[in-house]
């Protein structure tokens, strides 16, 4: 790999604190929702949102768990 387009690559303390801010971020945010027993119809928009944010969640958990073993 050339050495620009190494140093374009971030860190693995820039990737932690990424993940960091990202993970953050989900639980503000998350909180703000609504439980989904306060609504038990449940608006099929916040609902598709909770999942999102859990699957991004899940993703930030996998990223965490990879730069745990690749030190």
């Amino acid at each position: 790999m050339s050495e620009s387009a190494h140093s374009a690559l971030p860190t693995r303390e820039e990737l932690r604190t990424a993940l960091q801010r990202l993970e953050e971020v989900l639980a503000r945010h998350g909180a703000r929702l609504p439980h989904p027993d306060e609504d038990p119809g449940g608006d099929l928009v916040l609902h598709l949102l909770r999942r999102c944010m859990a699957l991004m969640q899940q993703e930030a958990e996998r990223l965490r768990a990879l730069l745990a073993t690749r030190r």
